[in-house]
């Protein structure tokens, strides 16, 4: 990541953590219950280093393990398509 990139990187991530406005990065998620995968699509209203607050039309469980592919605003090199992608607990 050269320089002006990861400055850019850097500043996005600020204005997100402090980010009073509603954010709109398209995802697709993933979670198991009872042995079942399912999945939808939705979008990131906020993102921190502690959390992700998404939107969807799919009801979503009070808790468990949920998978998240977020598709990243910034492509590496400004070539290649990046995607983050974040394992975690819903509810917690």
């Amino acid at each position: 990541m050269n320089r002006k990139t990861q400055d850019l990187y850097v500043a996005y991530l600020s204005r997100l953590s402090g980010l009073q406005q509603p954010v709109e990065i398209e995802l697709r998620f993933f979670y198991c219950r009872k042995g079942v995968t399912f999945l939808g699509n939705g979008l990131v209203r906020r993102l921190t280093s502690t959390e992700v607050r998404i939107e969807s039309d799919q009801e979503l469980p009070v808790s468990g393990e949920i998978l998240l592919r977020i598709e990243w605003p910034f492509l590496l090199q400004s070539v290649c398509r990046l995607e983050l992608v974040i394992e975690g607990l819903i509810g917690t």
